[in-house]
């Protein structure tokens, strides 16, 4: 007997095939694309992510039965149904929107009484930077000399832009009185905008990529594209030119591996590549297909990539991902849902590691060894010695923006005021994410993202399915895999900033999408 496919079935695969296709050529190109740390590189990426979303729209409308009520509100253990639509239930909705609420609330123009109140320290800023500010005037920047050099004439300013030649100046240089709390609205609303877009393709791959085979295919895209960028990296280590893809120039403070303008950012993408080439691998033993030439790839792929690690010079990658494994692998133990065949893997994929990594280059190997044994001497350590200081210097904005934050992206900005005497360098950022979003959201900020990481960590990580009843072996290694990759990059990010790269950023937003939209699927959304 033929099956009739329900009218709108075809329409409604054909969105999903081009939803997961658009995610995997964004997987692919974000990290390729120098890690998606330019502007025209995030903006290529902001706006796929925007149709991908569109796309979604389009099908959550199409899919929608006539014959369910518009307007209803049912909540399940594990969705919810608005106005007719289904979706998946998290529990991170409320600290996301508490989030992004937050930020807009830095973006609200204030009178100048009303920001002294909320946040002293950016009032303090305004009054210094403003013409008129202090007074609780509008500022007009054609005052600025009068301002800036009691006495002087306020004719100059406007006669020294008025030159014939100049460029024209009819626009109007004075401003209200009221303006946002952020020290920097332009950032902060740049910032907010790729936030959003990571909460789209959050939404996307919980509700959409939820199928094993989807996930495992995700997974193969992250272990292809990894490595062919640890060969790239490989390449470039043995041939290198001063130039990524041999064509490419990079500033000179650059410090590149592979693709990526910053070793450790490469990394830090190895970081969740590796636990999931790693458990591609072991599903294909576990299939019983020892000579299948994807168990041959998955387990190269894994090996190349562990290699490589430890090849670019990254100790918080390298000691994040064993921290991780071994936290990770320790829970799992003592609820026994792991057993010979990960730990035997595991430790098998390290060892010939350390031997391709000793045979490609043995000489950096031995200086990688060397910089992770100055770590037990921190204070003789610059690079530890200068974190310390920056974190200090952060930990000062927190105490002088407790409530509002300096405003999100605003870092480096903020740290204008705060550098110690003797400081040579310009901080971009404070090398702690968590510190650094301290800083810019405030303590409510912090908490928010507390609060959301421990659900995150409690409902979904550390969740295995192995404790779920009739979950499938691929669905034990594929959740094993991101697990351990997620941890790892929050365990990094006390030490530095990944998650601040736009590549980084969206494979760990996808792969937690990917989790959250597993664990819901298996409990019967």
């Amino acid at each position: 007997m033929r099956t009739i496919p329900r009218p709108g079935a075809t329409i409604e695969a054909l969105l999903d095939m081009m939803m997961e296709g658009l995610i995997i050529a964004l997987l692919v190109f974000t990290p390729l694309a120098f890690g998606t740390v330019q502007t025209w590189a995030l903006c290529l990426a902001q706006a796929g992510i925007t149709v991908v979303f569109g796309l979604w729209l389009c099908r959550l409308i199409w899919s929608r039965p006539a014959s369910r009520p518009a307007r209803t509100f049912v909540v399940a253990d594990t969705s919810f149904n608005l106005l007719g639509y289904h979706f998946i239930r998290t529990g991170l909705g409320i600290p996301a929107a508490a989030f992004v609420a937050l930020v807009l609330l830095q973006l609200v123009p204030l009178p100048p009484g009303a920001v002294r109140l909320a946040s002293p320290a950016a009032a303090e800023v305004f009054s210094r930077a403003l013409p008129g500010y202090a007074d609780g005037l509008p500022t007009d920047f054609t005052a600025a000399e009068a301002w800036l050099i009691p006495g002087a004439q306020p004719e100059v300013v406007p006669a020294l832009l008025g030159v014939e030649g100049d460029l024209p100046i009819d626009a109007d240089v004075s401003f209200s009185a009221s303006r946002p709390v952020s020290l920097y609205p332009f950032a902060t609303w740049g910032r907010l905008l790729t936030l959003v877009s990571l909460l789209m393709i959050f939404v996307v791959t919980a509700h959409c990529l939820q199928s094993p085979v989807q996930q495992e295919r995700v997974c193969w895209i992250v272990t292809l594209t990894g490595f062919g960028m640890s060969v790239l990296g490989v390449l470039q280590l043995l041939a290198w030119n001063g130039r990524i893809y041999w064509f490419y120039p990079v500033p000179d403070d650059a410090s590149p591996f592979g693709p990526f303008l910053n070793h450790n950012h490469f990394a830090a993408y190895l970081e969740m590549a590796i636990p999931l080439a790693l458990a591609v691998f072991v599903i294909h033993v576990r299939r019983g297909r020892p000579a299948a030439s994807p168990l041959v790839l998955s387990g190269f792929s894994a090996v190349v990539m562990l290699a490589t690690l430890s090849l670019a010079g990254s100790r918080g990658a390298i000691l994040s991902l064993t921290a991780a494994s071994l936290i990770y692998g320790a829970v799992m133990i003592a609820r026994r849902q792991v057993g010979r065949l990960e730990w035997s893997v595991a430790a098998g994929a390290v060892a010939a590691a350390l031997l391709f990594s000793a045979w490609v280059g043995g000489e950096r190997l031995t200086q990688m060894a060397t910089r992770l044994q100055s770590m037990a001497h921190f204070e003789q350590e610059p690079s530890l010695s200068a974190r310390l200081v920056t974190w200090a210097s952060t930990l000062r904005i927190v105490g002088d923006y407790p409530v509002t934050g300096a405003g999100l992206g605003t870092f480096a900005e903020a740290c204008i005021h705060y550098y110690p005497p003797g400081t040579a360098s310009v901080w971009r950022e404070a090398d702690n994410d968590y510190l650094q979003i301290a800083a810019e959201m405030g303590i409510p900020g912090i908490l928010v993202v507390a609060a959301g990481l421990a659900v995150f960590l409690r409902r979904f990580l550390f969740r295995s399915p192995a404790a779920e009843q009739g979950a499938a072996s691929s669905s034990v290694s594929i959740h094993h895999g991101m697990a351990i990759g997620i941890l790892a990059i929050l365990l990094h990010e006390s030490i530095d900033f990944s998650l601040q790269v736009g590549a980084i950023a969206l494979l760990f937003v996808a792969l937690s999408g990917l989790m959250v939209g597993g664990t819901v699927r298996r409990e019967g959304a």
